[in-house]
């Protein structure tokens, strides 16, 4: 009976390749014994690329935010914000005057301590999050081309979805 060994991680490739050569080692000595390389080869400096691209991320997240990205908030804020009303961390009230059930299919205003945030009753059903604008002016909104999941009430596990539902209908 075969069986199949599972290694995680980088474990794998010092079981695969006892010498733990690099990526770059390789392609130098191959180069040195007469085999020609392509000139502009993406995989030559894989791993030097791969560890730049970690060293950016971990700077990224020390540092501020990109001028890209300093407009805009992710779906994960938005969820948890959300996280935090649903936990009673913080408050949560509705912004107009129609009631969850006054409104039944159409967009609920909420405010999550500052965050204004629209939210999508459909037949009477937590459906997804509209848009959300942050107390710095940032702003999250739903597009119907983005990949399913990426919705901030898509996020929510199935107890925070019926709780923040229960909670809407509350207010």
């Amino acid at each position: 009976m075969d069986t199949t060994r599972r290694v995680p991680g980088r474990a794998y490739q010092k079981v695969r390749d006892p010498e733990r050569l690099l990526i770059e080692e390789r392609a130098e000595a191959l180069s040195a014994a007469g085999y020609p390389l392509p000139a502009d080869d993406p995989a030559m400096y894989a791993e030097r690329r791969l560890k730049e691209a970690r060293a950016a991320a971990r700077s990224s997240q020390v540092g501020s935010i990109s001028e890209n990205t300093a407009a805009e908030l992710s779906a994960r804020e938005v969820c948890q914000v959300l996280r935090e009303a649903i936990f009673g961390r913080s408050v949560m009230g509705r912004v107009g005057h129609e009631s969850w059930d006054e409104i039944y299919a159409g967009h609920f205003q909420i405010n999550v301590d500052g965050w204004e945030i629209s939210i999508y009753n459909d037949c009477d059903q937590l459906d997804y999050c509209e848009q959300c604008v942050s107390p710095d002016g940032r702003l999250w909104s739903f597009d119907s081309g983005d990949r399913f999941g990426t919705d901030p009430v898509a996020l929510l596990s199935t107890w925070e979805h019926q709780t923040l539902e229960r909670m809407l209908k509350e207010l």
